[in-house]
């Protein structure tokens, strides 16, 4: 449980860079941003 908890805020970054990406790419049209985004979703 407890490395759950710690592993939990790491989990809310990624997300949050991921979101930021995605906007970043649709706002400047920009496909590699896009597909980057979608690259750092799949678990690797």
């Amino acid at each position: 449980m407890l490395e759950i908890i710690a592993i939990t805020p790491i989990m809310k970054r990624a997300a949050v860079m991921r979101a930021r990406i995605l906007a970043f790419s649709f706002l400047n049209g920009d496909v590699l941003a896009f597909v980057i985004s979608n690259y750092i979703q799949r678990p690797s």
